[in-house]
């Protein structure tokens, strides 16, 4: 499957985080305004972080929310000694994942610790959600060509019957028989 975005879509990174009111056991976008993935759009998602406003051990997991409202748990479940400055992240050794129009995630954690708020932080990459692929035929056979590179073009490797008469040497001249004439 292709990328959701290209390199240069890099000057579309966003930074969101949501924070929960005060004894609270979930945090989702869905809460918040540019919490959704808006229509048309795709959020390919970084990395993400879940972090506490008080030090806590608790059993945390990430989900994603369908525009159904059905849950998909992302990660398992794991209880964890977490603080405001050791998060739970979301993604680890250069993960991504796409979320579609409509959707969101969700933090959850199974006990509230007494007036600990909950933070979740996402990095992504917004893009229009295009309305179908189209490879070019002649675009393809041109790709092919140049990753070759110019010498193995020259040498007539590119060609359907292979190496070129006369030996395949590649060089210029060459008579019909054993490769190029000398000096």
């Amino acid at each position: 499957m292709p990328e959701a975005y290209d390199l240069h879509d890099g000057r579309f990174i966003l930074d969101k985080t949501f924070t929960s009111a005060a004894n609270a056991v979930v945090v989702d976008g869905a809460s918040f305004p540019g919490g959704k993935v808006p229509e048309g759009k795709v959020w390919t998602l970084l990395s993400g972080s879940y972090n506490p406003s008080a030090a806590e051990t608790r059993t945390v997991f990430w989900a994603i929310l369908s525009r159904g409202s059905n849950l998909f748990p992302i990660t398992q479940p794991v209880a964890i000694a977490l603080s405001g400055s050791i998060p739970l992240p979301l993604l680890t050794m250069g993960m991504e994942i796409k979320l579609f129009p409509g959707e969101w995630l969700r933090v959850t954690r199974d006990v509230a610790t007494a007036a600990s708020t909950m933070t979740m932080i996402l990095r992504i990459i917004e893009n229009d959600l295009p309305y179908y692929s189209y490879d070019e035929p002649l675009k393809k056979i041109v790709k092919q060509a140049q990753r070759h590179g110019s010498v193995y073009r020259s040498s007539g490797g590119i060609s359907i019957g292979g190496g070129m008469p006369g030996g395949g040497h590649g060089g210029e001249g060459g008579g019909g028989g054993g490769g190029p004439e000398p000096y």
